[in-house]
């Protein structure tokens, strides 16, 4: 670009340059000004989203926390948990609301209710640990409703700390199917990855002893 030697030259230049290029450059303004904001705007969503779902699951506890034999109490659970799970099931929000429907079925005796739940449950996440969560109390419905080979199929640990967990629910399925030794086996191999933590023998050392085998528990 040859030297620009007045004022007015380069004034020109400018004018000139603009007019080549100015709808670009606004254009490219108004793009990365609708980025922003729009993620602002993404972002304030989601905030606003977690907030009301937090404050609902709040509710929920509280709710759950004062039932009882109350009715209304009930209702409520009834209420923001479905409002969870419907408004917000893609969150972990939903997935905890699920899990309180799946409980309140099954004390309501809804079997085919819960397990629709917890099937559900299973759907929406991949935490192992949940998964494990789920599939203990998904087993014990499925056994309850004499489906028994299909709960033992679930009792496969995804992580080390629910292995014990699911030995004794083998054992327990086991037992009502009158499969005495397979069970006792299951309840020693449960108590075995516990025999170290004195909080978690207890239960399973009454089963095994109501089955004549004794541990020494210390």
């Amino acid at each position: 670009m040859a030297e620009l030697r007045t004022e007015e030259e380069q004034i020109a230049a400018i004018k000139n340059w603009w007019s080549e290029n100015g709808t670009g450059v606004l254009s490219a303004i108004a793009a990365a000004l609708l980025i922003i904001f729009g993620w602002k705007f993404y972002q304030s969503s989601v905030i606003e989203s977690k907030t009301e779902a937090s404050a609902l699951y709040e509710q929920l506890l509280s709710a759950n926390a004062s039932s009882g034999p109350n009715p209304i109490a009930t209702t409520g659970i009834d209420f923001f948990a479905s409002q969870l799970k419907e408004r917000f099931g893609d969150t972990e929000y939903g997935v905890y609301a699920a899990l309180f429907m799946a409980k309140d079925a099954i004390e309501k005796g809804e079997l085919d209710a819960a397990i629709a739940e917890l099937e559900w449950v299973k759907q929406q996440t991949t935490d192992g640990r949940l998964i494990d969560v789920t599939n203990s109390r998904l087993a014990r419905v499925l056994a309850d409703q004499g489906k028994a080979d299909e709960a033992l199929g679930l009792l496969v640990a995804n992580e080390q700390e629910f292995e014990s967990q699911f030995l004794e629910i083998k054992g327990d399925i086991l037992l009502r199917q009158g499969q005495e030794a397979e069970a006792i086996d299951a309840y020693n191999a449960a108590y075995n990855l516990v025999k170290e933590s004195p909080q978690q023998q207890p239960l399973l050392l009454v089963k095994l002893a109501s089955l004549g085998v004794s541990h020494d528990s210390h």
